[in-house]
């Protein structure tokens, strides 16, 4: 109950929406990118694990920005967008293959490297199963956008007045 006290109930409204429309949106997006590789793609996929993968990857991500945007506002899409930037190099090359800097102090925590390490181990090594690295990896993520997404909804919303006069109402209607 202390919970309440802290947050209004249309603070946890707004936050079971954002995670359902992340989990339909993230399954929306695996489901096409998925779709759309095995088309292009003339080999045997295992498409059942790709698609899952692609589930928690574009679920860690979208959660990491709605997490990030529910914190700070517009300024939050810049974590994100860093993020993407930092990555696609990451993502596209081998760490040899980086620049020393880059190797030792990028590659080791963008997100999108494992994603593209467990799409790489999916397609080319181990059609199998997803690599553990890789779902760790994406669950410290996932972690993070719902610490951020909590942050955010504990977050005073407008003047301290109106706060005042909102959880009076509540109290009053209860």
């Amino acid at each position: 109950m202390g919970i309440f006290y802290i947050v209004r109930p249309t603070q946890l409204v707004v936050v079971f929406l954002h995670l359902i429309g992340l989990i339909v949106a993230s399954a929306g997006v695996a489901g096409v990118s998925v779709g759309i590789l095995t088309v292009l793609l003339d080999m045997d996929t295992p498409t059942g694990l790709l698609y899952v993968l692609s589930w928690c990857g574009s679920l860690v991500l979208m959660g990491l920005t709605v997490g990030a945007v529910v914190l700070t506002g517009r300024r939050g899409v810049s974590i994100p967008i860093l993020l993407w930037l930092l990555s696609m190099a990451t993502v596209t090359l081998p760490r040899e293959f980086l620049p020393e800097l880059w190797a030792n102090w990028i590659y080791p925590w963008t997100p999108l490297q494992f994603l593209g390490k467990g799409i790489r181990s999916l397609l080319y090594v181990d059609q199998s199963m997803i690599p553990g690295s890789t779902l760790l990896a994406l669950g410290i993520t996932l972690a993070l956008g719902l610490v951020l997404l909590a942050a955010g909804m504990l977050k005073p919303v407008g003047k301290k007045e109106d706060v005042v006069r909102s959880e009076e109402r509540f109290s009053r209607n209860a």
